[in-house]
């Protein structure tokens, strides 16, 4: 396996072909740009030519409604089209080689993501994702002989006539081979705030934590001040929950800087971890590959910490809780 600098240097020519599609794309936004205030002249235009000219105002405001759908237009479609070309073509051409020579038993699909069924299954979030469920960026494979996968997952609910944000972040499935009889669920605390969005109660939130029993661990403040822990079987809960779990649990927490959730139920093993800010993995078009070395630096920190939390779990212990 090579380190990120032999894999540069081994990809060089790689590298300077995207470099090259990189100037090219912000070019081309930059240009988008600048003919972004052609609707606005011909907004500003129509709007003072109904003060110059009040007879004709239907022309204007009609003229005032293209423009603004022009510009509309050219921001959502045109705009955005350059850094999504470059996107492509880095994740195709650069990362996905990342991926293989870092995490060789991992396959990578830069337009996939973990199927909504699995969202589904981990019971963490109450409704369904009935305004969209999409995603990118999904890796699935083998690690420490455990099969896994994950994904950046934006799952879209409507309430009332409000559309809101499920969830929108990693969503990983780890199979751990050991059938559980109950299903434990470790929460932030703040879990209603968390989902204050849906604006309802944490008992309508989830059915199966109405079912379940609220857990304590005495030996644990730390853990207890930033999770709740629902589960339908409290002593299997118990053997899972082992003071290695726990760190561990706290680590992805800190490491994230997110209000992690996690659910253990059949032989799965699902973390959600929401994201607040850009998505993972994302190259970006004002910073030069070749002259920059700081972003592919941020790609593969982003990267390796996805795989450090699974290395992180005490797998071993999770594959031997017994029925």
């Amino acid at each position: 396996m090579k380190n990120l600098e032999q894999l540069k240097s081994s990809m060089q020519e790689v590298i300077e072909r995207l470099e090259t599609e990189r100037k090219r794309q912000l070019s081309n936004f930059k240009l988008i740009q600048k003919l972004l205030v052609i609707p606005v002249v011909l907004f500003v235009a129509a709007a003072a030519s109904m003060l110059i000219i009040p007879q004709f105002w239907y022309l204007a405001i009609a003229l005032m409604v293209g423009a603004s759908a022009l510009l509309g237009w050219m921001y959502v479609q045109q705009l955005q089209k350059p850094k999504q070309l470059y996107r492509e073509e880095f994740k195709s051409q650069f990362f996905k080689e990342m991926v293989a020579n870092f995490y060789p038993s991992m396959h990578y699909q830069p337009n996939n993501y973990v199927p909504k069924v699995d969202f589904y299954k981990s019971h963490l979030f109450h409704g369904k994702a009935n305004e969209g469920y999409t995603g990118e960026d999904y890796f699935s494979g083998v690690v420490v002989g455990m099969n896994m996968r994950f994904s950046e997952v934006n799952a879209q609910q409507l309430v009332g006539k409000n559309e809101v944000t499920l969830f929108n972040g990693i969503f990983m499935v780890l199979d751990i081979e050991t059938q559980l009889k109950g299903a434990t669920f470790i929460v932030p605390d703040n879990y209603e705030q968390w989902l204050g969005q849906l604006a309802v109660k944490i008992q309508d939130q989830l059915d199966v934590l109405r079912e379940g029993d609220l857990l304590h661990l005495d030996n644990a403040p730390e853990f207890e001040n930033k999770f709740a822990i629902y589960s339908t079987n409290t002593s299997e809960a118990k053997m899972i929950l082992t003071q290695e779990l726990i760190n561990s649990v706290l680590w992805i927490r800190e490491t994230f800087e997110s209000q992690i959730s996690l659910a253990f139920q059949d032989q799965q093993l699902y973390i959600a971890i929401p994201l607040s800010h850009e998505r993972l993995f994302e190259p970006e078009l004002n910073k030069s590959l070749t002259a920059d070395n700081e972003m592919l630096q941020r790609i593969f920190a982003e990267l390796k910490s996805c795989f450090d939390l699974i290395h992180k779990l005490p797998l071993d212990q999770l594959r031997k809780t017994k029925n």
